[in-house]
């Protein structure tokens, strides 16, 4: 440092260099004001240069790890902040700090938290990170503002309001095992409407993480003061005492372990400085200041303080801020949850856990909470029994009402988290959900926790490249933290590591296997490596100069394709012989955004950017530009043949065509987000595309490659991620660089899938999981065998409805409405024998099958007929002999879904009013028939505001489902028709419902276009599927509980679809 004298801008002090420079002490011992001088040499850059993907501005503030900018992003053209590591960051140690600080940024997922956006590298291999940019002040400055009498608008409540949401983001944090170790009002930023983030988090420390633990908080605590430097602005003490002498607890100022506890002492004295202005303690030296932290000597709150709005500092709050103060760690709250319990209690009017409130004074605190009781009232109640009776009664009365506002509360929270997840918010969603308390998390809860976050797992390091690996399910290659990995991530478990490729601190971006998993290629910037996948040696060492973004293999492993920001080149292997290079988009769009693919013929590829080319693989001849320039493009893929191509622009436009005509076959539009990879599923039929959302997120969409009609959206992906690998063995999806979630989009192997016939209505296996009768190919009623064959089919092609008694012997098929002519059949099955046991013809006389929804017996011995707004009518399945009845209300209301229950014994229905009549006040039932002569034999009301319609049985009979226009499934007893729980299932109407035979699992359709399998004692879903196009109909298991059906009920055309439910 120079020994030149300069002026402190701030107070005008005159400072000479030394230990301090940089810092002001008149300033300092203050506790705010501008730290970093003019004059004073610094070293933390003024400004870096463009770094790679940003455009750099004006610094926003300087601490100790660094500087940070204003920057705009260039791929998502956005407004950010990126931190730059000062020249300290060669240092490995203080790199090491600063790299973690980053991965502790990117683990906490919270709306007072910054999120950060992406981690990397400059040329000269200096690390930085961005994050979301806040317009605002710190806490710091609006204190300053009060005590100059330049800020009015910030009474105590709101000061008040502002610590209660930097309690809840360091509580959370504590919740992940991490501590902030630096909190001061300096690191709290209060934006520009309203928003409070806790910044600065570059001394955060992980208790859970073992390596963390092994570390001291100093590495000695010397005797010299002197010996301490010090980070300007927020004079950070680096070096061998780390945080903030004004606001540090007395633990770390002597270098001992520190824990929740060390946060809860920083929150206590910003609790002070926000009541009295000035930090706890004060001193003319730091050897002072150290000092009085050390043994507690904290100033007094009693002063007069106009900006409070009275004489001076509450009692009450005065004692929260000393108890978080106390030199003792018991003596504090023991977390932060307790510290914020206490600040909500006084500003409801309650006593604190600090203040030790005697019974007087809670006395007291209640009739303030209930002033509207005149003091000559109060005197007289006070010597009466009636008046404590009254007392009782106001707090049950203020408790009961107190309670309803907690639950109305919980009710919003889940409200704005729905709301959230259709906007594609996860992080929202998330912190609305975690503010739910405990007891009020129920089944709604745990339903939308699950769907914010469905990623398998969340890898802890930042990962900068990855590709799966081709002959070994479930590994991945990785590279993180400069060292590259083959680790199964689903099991977490690590196979082989492979260090010092490079250079610490390197930028490795791309990442590829060979078709046969032998070799894999890595890139970064000026370093491209072909390894041995099994031992990690080097077998080529290329030479180059740019940055790898993207690396290809040929399918014959002779070729290697590297893409840089604008430059291809072709390799070849294992000469490695530079073949050739080209630029395929303007050198003054140094974008690393494009694609580079080999055609499966390996004559050709395709490489580009704002176009995409096709040239000769060897010579790098170009033959054609393909498809419009609208947008830059972001990523392309072939399918295996060759002969689609799909390609995604920046803007999101999705298009598939012919490779050889260019003819576009569809063309879509990504909603969210900018668009940023794409992969093709190994067999064609799914297109997976990934968005970057402005919040931090990122949304991965699962479209139809055949038609490009989006068939489900990934929930949960919070933190950047750009690009995505697709395991070709497991269907697990990885988004990373550098935040990696694993996905599971794998899909349950398909036994049967054929077009239905249009007017389809019912689905049911045939005594067998492998036969089914159904609508195929224009047929409405075909029964098939599972490997393609015909067991029989309605000539007549009449018979639109069917049921299939439970012992799986008989069907019983009814004609449409709208056919003339039309019969009631009854076949009965011995083998794959099918045999017509009666045809009828149908008629309104009651002795005649009447048109309706059959449903047989379980013996097959009884038919009933019934439809909505119509009696329900009980046959001899065999004559067709009318028998009864079932005996509905006079008012004569509609019955929805009826099962049989048990030999014949009984039938549930639920009923309810007649949908073009509804009777006045009456409401769904649920009402048990006897099967004989058609009697109620007992009944119960639904409940609840959603109509029930969907009924299903077990098939043991002891317990039914019902389900309907609601996301909820219900379950009773089937005897007494109790209800035993409660879940809920889809985010729609649900559509269908089927018991698997063992009883404890439950299929549910709706459409929300998902089918879902339910473990219902625990709630917990079991298998997903999704892609369907309109509505999911008639879910069915097959009575051995291997086979589940489904009818896609699209507007245009029906599929049926049958998959494998074995493990």
């Amino acid at each position: 440092m120079s020994d030149s004298k300069s002026i402190c801008p701030d107070c005008g002090t005159a400072l000479d260099g030394g230990v301090f420079a940089g810092l002001c002490p008149a300033c300092m011992m203050g506790g705010g004001g501008k730290m970093l001088l003019s004059g004073v040499t610094s070293t933390i850059v003024s400004k870096p240069g463009d770094l790679p993907g940003y455009t750099m501005s004006g610094v926003l503030g300087r601490g100790g790890m660094g500087s940070v900018y204003r920057a705009q992003q260039l791929d998502l053209e956005r407004d950010v902040a990126v931190k730059v590591i000062s020249e300290k960051g060669l240092d490995p140690e203080f790199a090491e700090r600063f790299l973690r600080e980053a991965k502790i940024l990117a683990q906490l997922e919270h709306p007072n938290i910054p999120p950060i956006y992406e981690l990397g590298t400059d040329e000269e291999g200096q690390l930085f990170y961005s994050m979301k940019v806040v317009k605002g002040r710190t806490l710091q400055a609006i204190l300053t503002a009060i005590r100059e009498g330049t800020e009015k608008n910030m009474p105590l409540e709101r000061l008040l309001d502002l610590f209660r949401r930097v309690c809840d983001a360091v509580a959370f944090a504590h919740s992940r095992g991490i501590i902030h170790r630096d909190l001061k009002p300096e690191n709290i930023m209060v934006g520009e409407f309203g928003e409070v983030l806790v910044m600065d988090w570059g001394l955060a420390k992980n208790l859970k993480d073992e390596r963390e633990k092994l570390k001291p908080d100093a590495d000695a605590t010397p005797e010299d003061i002197s010996s301490f430097s010090f980070d300007p602005l927020s004079f950070t003490m680096s070096g061998t005492v780390l945080g903030t002498p004004h606001y540090m607890s007395p633990e770390q100022a002597e270098g001992r372990e520190v824990d929740e506890r060390s946060d809860v002492y920083a929150l206590g004295a910003v609790l002070y400085a926000i009541l009295t202005l000035r930090p706890p303690v004060a001193g003319e030296t730091l050897d002072e200041v150290l000092s009085k932290v050390k043994t507690g000597a904290i100033l007094p709150l009693t002063i007069d303080l106009k900006h409070l709005g009275r004489a001076r500092v509450p009692t009450a709050l005065a004692a929260v801020a000393l108890k978080a103060l106390a030199k003792e760690k018991e003596r504090r709250f023991a977390n932060v949850s307790e510290l914020a319990a206490d600040i909500d209690a006084w500003r409801s009017g309650f006593a604190t856990q600090a203040e030790h409130a005697g019974a007087w004074w809670l006395f007291w605190l209640f009739v303030k909470r209930h002033r509207t009781i005149s003091l000559a009232a109060l005197l007289v109640l006070l010597l009466s029994a009636g008046f404590m009776m009254k007392v009782i009664a106001s707090e049950r009365r203020a408790t009961r009402e107190s309670e309803a506002a907690r639950q109305a509360l919980a009710e919003s929270r889940l409200s704005l988290a729905e709301a959230a997840f259709r906007q594609n918010d996860w992080s929202q969603m998330q912190a609305q959900l975690r503010l739910v308390p405990d007891d009020l998390r129920g089944t709604d809860w745990c339903y939308l926790m699950r769907r914010a976050d469905m990623s398998l797992l969340l890898v802890e390091e930042h990962v900068t490249a990855a590709a799966p690996h081709p002959r070994e399910a479930g590994v991945f290659a990785l590279v993180a933290g400069g060292v590259l990995k083959l680790t199964h991530l689903r099991e977490k478990r690590v196979l082989r590591e492979f260090a010092g490729l490079f250079p610490r601190n390197s930028e490795v971006r791309a990442l590829t296997f060979d078709k046969e998993g032998a070799r894999i290629a890595v890139g970064g910037r000026k370093i491209l490596l072909v390894l041995d996948a099994a031992s990690g040696e080097v077998l080529q060492r290329l030479p180059t100069e740019d940055l790898s973004v993207e690396l290809v293999f040929s399918l014959d492993g002779s070729l290697l394709m590297q893409r840089s920001a604008g430059m291809v080149f072709m390799w070849e292997l294992p000469s490695g012989k530079l073949l050739w290079s080209q630029r395929f988009q303007p050198p003054e769009v140094p974008d690393q955004r494009g694609t580079a693919l080999f055609h499966p013929d390996g004559a050709r590829v395709l490489v580009g950017n704002g176009m995409l080319h096709e040239a000769e693989a060897r010579t790098g001849k170009h033959l054609r530009a393909l498809g419009e320039k609208s947008g830059r493009l972001t990523a392309a893929a072939l399918n295996a043949d060759g002969s689609l191509l799909f390609m995604i622009t920046s803007r999101g436009e999705i298009t598939c065509r012919e490779l050889v005509s260019g003819r576009v076959i569809w063309s879509a539009r990504e909603e969210w987000g900018q668009s940023t990879a794409m992969r093709l599923s190994v067999d064609g039929k799914r297109l997976f595309t990934l968005s970057q959302l402005e919040t931090g997120l990122h949304t991965v969409r699962i479209r139809d490659a055949e038609d490009g009609w989006t068939l489900h959206t990934i929930s949960g992906g919070i933190g950047m991620a750009r690009s995505l690998a697709l395991h070709p063995l497991t269907g697990e999806l990885l988004s990373f660089q550098p935040t990696a979630r694993l996905w599971d989009v794998s899909e349950s192997p398909l036994r049967l899938e054929v077009p239905s016939a249009t007017n389809c209505r019912d689905l049911e296996f045939f005594g067998s999981d492998d036969v089914i009768l159904t609508g195929i190919e224009g047929n409405p009623a075909v029964i098939r065998q599972l490997d393609g064959r015909t067991l029989w089919k309605d000539e007549n092609e009449r018979l639109h409805r069917y049921s299939i008694s439970a012992d799986g012997k008989h069907a019983a098929l009814m004609a449409d409405n709208r056919a003339p002519g039309a019969d009631y059949m009854l076949l009965e099955r011995e083998k794959d024998t099918f045999r017509e046991i009666v045809r009828l013809p149908l008629s309104d006389d009651k002795n005649h099958a009447q048109r309706g929804e059959p449903l047989l017996s379980p013996d097959g011995l009884l038919v009933l007929f019934w439809k909505p707004n119509k009696p329900v009518r009980l046959h001899d399945a065999r004559s067709g002999r009318f028998i009864t009845n079932l005996a509905l209300d006079a008012e004569g209301p509609s019955v929805f879904s009826l099962v049989w229950r048990g030999s014949n014994d009984e039938i549930i229905g639920i009923t309810g009013p007649r949908s073009n009549s509804p009777v006045s006040g009456q409401s769904q039932s649920l009402v048990v028939w006897n099967g004989r002569d058609g009697s109620v034999l007992r009944h119960v009301a639904v409940g609840g505001v959603d109509e029930m319609n969907v009924l299903a049985i077990t098939k043991d009979g002891r317990r039914i489902a019902e389900a309907g226009l609601g996301k909820h499934v219900r379950i009773r007893d089937a005897t007494t028709l109790a209800v035993e729980h409660v879940f809920r299932v889809h985010d729609d109407i649900i559509t269908s419902l089927a018991w698997h035979p063992d009883g404890v699992r439950l299929a549910t359709a709706s459409d929300d276009l998902t089918m879902r399998l339910w473990d219902v004692a625990s709630e917990t879903p079991l298998r997903e599927w999704q892609g369907f196009k309109k509505g999911p109909r008639c879910v069915r298991i097959g009575p051995g509980g291997t086979t589940i059906a489904i009818v896609d009920n699209n507007q245009r055309t029906q599929t049926v679809r049958v998959w494998d439910l074995t493990p």
